[in-house]
């Protein structure tokens, strides 16, 4: 009943060569004309069509045209509409009906169900969709509800079950031809992935590919895949990332009419503004998103704006707020929205299950040793200025000396710098934290040398040119004056040293840091290696060359060596003989 270029997402050619050629338009074509209007977001024009050959139309034809219209209708958050073609196309079955006429209404009628945030029922619907798609053995209708059925077991927490449906309907898709829905399937595979906490390493590269090389026709799909980048983003971190997403989505989102996702996308800015500090941007947004709402169909959205003033909010307005969630979540949950309640102690009870990643992270997170060291592991930086105890939105460097990490924060990103800090780079930022410092100082505090000019300038230049590479985007943050090198005033830094954090204020920099003795006497010539053997040392009584080889990953060659080295610099002392030597550290 479809033709061959609807069938393989090519809709504009499908009007192209019907609609727009003037050609005569068999009733048996219709349907891939009325869905390629649809889909295209010509929804006057495929209601106009329908309604002016209605008459040669057959029952199944005829509802085939109304599912596509039903959907457009839904995709335009036109609910009324669409659930009025919905039930005309129900009260068109009868005895005689054929098993693909079954799929178009129980398909709507399972779409608009979900659509409205009513799963179990939707499943219902899903089902008897399948069953009537699998009589009439036609790989269209196959691909399209199972592809209903996966979104709706992903929405009821069943997250593994509904990833391998979708990767079914993606193979019946291409076997088909149709790279839009098969792309829009991947799209919606993506998704769900990112939004669990799935395949972390690599999701991002993922998205950022899908967004990049988008083919299909479908702006509808190149909008969600750009929502949900925007999203891992901001998790992430990059705000301004984020933003430009954002913005590049922002026309086709209101150009196809799109309430649901408008809404998204004003949730979407005002996280990026919440997470840079500018609170009251990010209630516009806020707000803006709420006058979106159609209070009926999109409750999901609804629960996600409270949750969104929640933590927006003062205490004096939580309690409000916090009975208003509860309430909501017994008319409608799903499991992201379970999972967050319950974090936040507004909901107590059993979870769904624990096949959601990124909330069992989040939960795994509370109880951690390291919570710094598992949020950048994960890549989810947003997650730092609530740990590190920081104000969003301020420039400020925060320096691990345990792990020799720097971490930068920007107004509008946080970034970590893909050079690693060497030995002598850790001991120029300290210096330099510790307040201004002339080439004289530097000299002497780094290296140990007596300044003179002739002879160290270059070193002092090439090390301060080393830093500034290693901290990337912050390199201007070491400033040059005549006196000599200091610390942006400008900014604000932080420092975990031997479990305590130092940090400075705006112009009281020199002040706070305070013994930095032990760094201070490490030779120049230490590698990072050697320096965390000292520090291994000052918790255990000694060290030998097979631990030494275990702690760092390093062949017996370089253990030994890096040993004697410390021997020789006297930063330890040596007990025992051959194989059965212990390095201790030095008492001075």
């Amino acid at each position: 009943m479809l033709n061959k270029d609807f069938l393989s997402g090519h809709y504009q050619q499908t009007i192209l060569s019907s609609l727009d050629e003037k050609k005569t338009v068999s009733s048996r074509e219709l349907p891939s004309l009325v869905g390629s209007l649809c889909f295209s977001g010509r929804l006057l024009e495929a209601k106009k069509i329908y309604k002016d050959s209605y008459q040669t139309l057959n029952d199944t034809e005829k509802s085939a045209c109304r599912f596509f219209i039903g959907l457009a209708n839904t995709r335009k958050s036109q609910y009324s509409k669409a659930s009025k073609i919905f039930r005309v196309n129900l009260k068109s079955l009868h005895k005689e009906s054929d098993s693909l006429q079954k799929f178009y209404v129980y398909q709507g009628i399972a779409f608009y169900l979900f659509f409205v945030g009513k799963f179990e029922l939707s499943m219902k619907w899903g089902l008897k969709s399948f069953d009537a798609a699998m009589d009439a053995r036609d790989l269209y209708a196959r691909s399209l509800s199972t592809d209903l059925l996966a979104h709706i077991k992903l929405r009821l927490g069943e997250i593994n079950v509904g990833i391998d449906l979708l990767k079914t309907a993606e193979k019946l898709s291409r076997q088909i031809g149709n790279k839009s829905v098969t792309e829009a399937m991947e799209i919606s595979e993506l998704q769900y992935l990112a939004q669990y906490g799935y395949n972390r390493d690599n999701i991002l590269t993922d998205l950022e590919n899908k967004f990049n090389q988008f083919v299909s026709e479908d702006n509808y799909s190149r909008a969600a895949i750009g929502l949900e980048l925007a999203r891992q983003y901001t998790l992430r971190g990059r705000y301004d990332l984020s933003e430009n997403i954002l913005e590049k989505i922002s026309s086709n989102i209101f150009a196809t009419e799109n309430r649901r996702q408008e809404i998204q996308l004003n949730i979407r800015f005002a996280e990026n503004y919440y997470q840079m500090g500018k609170s009251a941007l990010a209630w516009n947004y806020l707000r803006t998103a709420r006058r979106c709402l159609n209070f009926e169909a999109d409750k999901s959205f609804e629960i996600q704006i409270t949750g969104f003033e929640y933590k927006l909010f003062d205490e004096s307005a939580r309690a409000g707020l916090r009975q208003e969630l509860k309430n909501k979540a017994r008319y409608f949950n799903t499991v992201i929205n379970h999972n967050i309640l319950t974090r936040n102690h507004i909901e107590v009870g059993q979870l769904f299950n624990h096949e959601d990643l990124y909330h069992n992270f989040l939960v795994s997170l509370e109880t951690s040793a390291d919570k710094t060291a598992k949020i950048i592991e994960s890549g989810y930086l947003s997650l730092l200025p609530d740990v590190l105890g920081f104000k969003r939105g301020e420039s400020l460097l925060y320096f691990d000396q345990e792990a020799s990490q720097v971490i930068l924060f920007f107004d509008n990103k946080i970034e970590i710098p893909s050079t690693h800090l060497t030995p002598t780079d850790i001991k120029i930022l300290v210096s330099i934290l510790s307040g201004m410092k002339t080439k004289e100082e530097l000299c002497k505090k780094v290296w140990g040398y007596e300044y003179d000019p002739m002879r160290h300038d270059n070193i002092i230049y090439t090390g301060i040119r080393s830093l500034r590479k290693s901290l990337g985007n912050g390199s201007n943050w070491i400033e040059t004056s005549e006196n000599g090198y200091q610390f942006s005033e400008d900014r604000k830094f932080k420092i975990n040293y031997r479990n305590q954090n130092l940090e400075s204020k705006k112009n009281e920099n020199s002040v706070l840091l305070q013994d930095f003795a032990p760094m201070d006497s490490f030779s120049s010539e230490l590698n990072l290696r050697q320096i965390k053997s000292l520090q291994f040392l000052k918790q255990n009584e000694c060290l030998d060359v097979t631990s030494y080889q275990k702690l760092f990953e390093v062949s017996d060659v370089t253990a030994s060596r890096d040993l004697r080295t410390l021997k020789k610099l006297g930063f330890v002392i040596s007990i025992g003989k051959a194989r059965a030597i212990k390095y201790l550290l030095a008492q001075k």
